[in-house]
């Protein structure tokens, strides 16, 4: 499978190396993809929410926030974009989510409610979510160190100049280089023969930003 997004409302995904595309729409531009590495069929899309399909991106269904909050759905702005409100009217958005490498049900978060940023896991494929640490900033993406403890994941968490690193259960926060304000893509993986994680980051400009 491959998905793509783009700066309009509609989603597109192909089954076959992108011989032919099918269109979806989450009635707003997805920000960004996330899949389970244990079932290919499982992706999670945030857009107006945190959406997630189980069936290869086919049907879809909010995950966050819980549907029984949502009161309703409204456009605003002078291109009419739908947003959630919910219950209490506290604006909850999704900024980062991964999925445990071992684990598909367990589900690491950065969520911000209203102003406050703080780093979730939920144990149950996002049915409840506990908070384990403010942030001081809401995170673009949340990497998982794969040879890391399974009840101890080292994590590291992307921000504006900064990463937010948890290590055998410490939080510290690292500054990204001087002379740059701002980073806005990174990209991560392992590399097993030195058994290090590495990060890569590029500076400019992005049209979607969850900060």
């Amino acid at each position: 499978y491959a998905y793509v997004r783009c700066d309009m409302t509609g989603a597109y995904v192909t089954y076959n190396g992108g011989e032919s595309w099918r269109m979806f729409n989450l009635r707003s531009p997805v920000r960004w993809f996330v899949f389970d590495p244990g079932n290919a069929d499982v992706i999670y899309a945030n857009s107006i929410a945190l959406c997630r399909s189980n069936d290869g991106g086919k049907t879809w269904n909010i995950l966050y926030p819980d549907p029984s909050e949502i009161s309703s759905i409204i456009c605003r702005g002078d291109h009419a974009s739908e947003v959630v409100i919910t219950r209490d009217s506290i604006r909850k958005n999704v900024n980062a989510l991964a999925v445990d490498p071992a684990d598909s049900k367990k589900l690491y978060a950065c969520i911000t409610t209203g102003r406050t940023s703080a780093f979730y896991i939920s144990d149950d494929s996002g049915a409840h979510w506990t908070k384990d640490k403010v942030l001081e900033e809401a995170a673009k993406n949340i990497f998982i160190v794969p040879s890391s403890p399974e009840n101890n994941r080292t994590l590291y968490l992307t921000g504006r100049n900064t990463i937010t690193v948890r290590e055998n259960g410490t939080w510290t926060i690292n500054s990204g280089p001087a002379e740059i304000r701002t980073l806005t893509e990174y990209a991560g993986g392992f590399d097993k023969k030195s058994k290090r994680y590495i990060i890569y980051a590029i500076s400019g400009r992005s049209y979607f930003n969850p900060s």
